[in-house]
């Protein structure tokens, strides 16, 4: 498959998927992502960029505060 084909048939998809929402459509991401053993920072994906700014309200949900470690009870 030649270079950028790959690109082009997601893009395809991904804009598939946004012109079937009716009303309102709602995209999510991880900013990070545990991934074989470590903690991984994820970029955006680079077609979010072209979608007009007319067409984008962004609402940022606040970053989850980190979990207290589950303490573990010895029975004996």
């Amino acid at each position: 498959m030649p270079a950028g084909v790959g690109d082009a048939e997601e893009r395809r998809l991904f804009y598939v998927a946004m012109t079937r929402a009716r009303d309102r459509l709602i995209l999510t991401r991880a900013t990070r992502r545990f991934w074989r053993g470590e903690i991984r920072a994820l970029p955006p994906s680079s077609y979010l960029g072209e979608i007009p700014e007319t067409l984008v309200t962004q609402n940022l949900a606040p970053l989850r505060k980190k979990r207290v470690a589950a303490r573990q009870y010895s029975l004996f």
